[in-house]
């Protein structure tokens, strides 16, 4: 299975795929803000290196959950083993983490898959840390969402018209 809709998130089906596909074609993949691991779970699936899930795992809907917990035994449970190995959670917001690769690795990733914080400076932040360490394709969620208009405005000053809308709220840029 490339997905699974019993995790908690907002991610709908034809997104879920569309990461998959994309992951199968790489060999490490950043995820900038993971929830309960729905798209982690399909970044997994596809990628058959390492799967950096980056977040502070905050609890964001203030219900007093510990979103860590759930979110390793979600994937816990359906994983399996070589897949639960290329799992790096990385317990850290996106600023720090970046901060942290360039400190111990200097790094870079085929894929950077941006869906933290939604607010116009958080995206754009997480995207002029990010593209550096970014190989091949950098993305993320909620383009277009009315919700989250600092998104689409974020992205769009930075790329223009090299954005490429995918299925549902994706958006990419092929390096």
């Amino acid at each position: 299975m490339n997905y699974d809709l019993s995790i908690p998130g907002w991610m709908e089906p034809d997104e879920l795929q569309w990461l998959y596909d994309r992951a199968s074609e790489m060999d490490s993949v950043v995820e900038i803000g993971c929830y309960q691991g729905r798209s982690t779970f399909a970044l997994l699936q596809g990628c058959k290196g390492p799967v950096y899930a980056v977040d502070p795992w905050i609890d964001i809907m203030r219900n007093g959950s510990d979103n860590l917990a759930l979110f390793l035994a979600n994937l816990c449970r359906r994983l399996d083993l070589s897949a639960w190995r290329r799992l790096i959670p990385v317990l850290l917001p996106s600023a720090e983490a970046a901060l942290a690769v360039d400190a111990h690795a200097r790094s870079r990733f085929d894929m950077v898959f941006i869906d933290g914080d939604h607010s116009y400076e958080s995206v754009k932040q997480d995207i002029e840390l990010w593209l550096p360490k970014t190989r091949k394709l950098i993305c993320g969620h909620d383009f277009g969402n009315p919700d989250y208009p600092g998104v689409e405005k974020a992205v769009v000053e930075r790329f223009g018209d090299a954005v490429t809308r995918g299925p549902g709220l994706i958006w990419s840029v092929r390096l």
